[in-house]
């Protein structure tokens, strides 16, 4: 992937990656030839909080999927 410090409090990282099988952690289905690119943000709210987003778009031999995850981390 790629990363890039936009500046002190946000950082965003580009990635991409393929594989020939994959099995789904969620719903245990066999999926083959899968596409994963994804797009994350990190924003450094103080010294121990920081918030997350990510967009992944997924696309394999059965459909394409998108999703949109957002989160708070306390690091202490």
């Amino acid at each position: 992937g790629v990363s890039w410090q936009i500046n002190e409090g946000w950082r965003a990282v580009l990635s991409t990656a393929y594989t020939l099988y994959m099995i789904d952690a969620v719903t245990g289905e066999e999926r083959e030839r899968v596409r994963l690119g994804s797009l994350a943000v990190r924003y450094k709210v103080n010294k121990d909080l920081y918030a997350d987003a990510r967009f992944t778009a997924e696309d394999n031999d059965i459909d394409d999927f998108k999703s949109f995850d957002v989160g708070l981390r306390y690091a202490f």
